[in-house]
């Protein structure tokens, strides 16, 4: 089971303590206070698994310690309801074997009703953003749930960008070291031009020129 220090790294790309993982958690406390919500959290898709696992809870410091690497199986409750249609989901929890913190006006910490958004990358559902309220008679509504809808999107948007500063990243990196030694020679040709593209863009047109010519002389021999 994957700790929650690396659920984000391991299944979303998103490196704990980065700006990206800072981006999510105001995403998640931004939607707690526009719903009025007393906790919300983010849960990432373990597909290997057919689960989603808790890698951050907001807005009760101690649901947070108990939440975090918990897992809520695909299509069970609201949360897993939102994950399998991948559309917004609003209702009483109906999954129980994952428990909130105690909270202070009440004996058990079970919520009162729960709104659950799912986070797509493109067509590919990558995990679910939650509000929870533990307020009798609390409901949240359709206009809720479109800012939810939203939120999710964006938040989609910030694991995307994750994913692709980490492939820049390891395309350029300049540590010529076993990495290297071990790269194919396809992987050494794509750091060698993206350097260049970042250092001389000047110079692009000339490789372009010889790589063409490369080609042709392979082709012909």
């Amino acid at each position: 089971m994957e700790t929650d220090a690396l659920a984000l790294s391991t299944f979303l790309g998103v490196a704990r303590k980065s700006h990206e993982e800072a981006v999510l958690r105001l995403l998640v406390n931004l939607g707690l206070q526009v719903v009025g919500g007393d906790e919300g959290s983010l849960l990432v898709l373990d597909a290997a698994d057919d689960a989603l696992v808790f890698a951050m809870t907001v807005g009760d410091a101690e649901s947070e310690k108990q939440l975090l690497g918990k897992r809520v199986p695909f299509g069970k409750g609201i949360t897993g309801l939102a994950a399998m249609t991948q559309d917004v989901q609003i209702g009483a929890p109906t999954y129980r074997d994952v428990h909130q913190s105690e909270r202070m006006s009440q004996a058990e910490g079970e919520p009162e009703t729960v709104m659950a958004a799912p986070m797509l990358v493109g067509d590919d559902l990558v995990g679910v953003i939650t509000a929870v309220s533990f307020q009798s008679g609390k409901k949240f509504s359709a206009d809720d749930a479109l800012l939810y809808a939203r939120l999710a999107s964006v938040a989609g948007l910030v694991v995307d960008q994750a994913r692709r500063l980490r492939g820049v990243q390891a395309l350029e990196d300049p540590n010529p070291g076993s990495a290297d030694d071990e790269a194919t020679a396809e992987m050494r040709i794509a750091r060698s031009v993206s350097r260049i593209a970042r250092t001389r863009p000047d110079k692009l047109e000339e490789v372009a020129t010889l790589l063409a010519a490369i080609e042709r002389l392979s082709a012909e021999s």
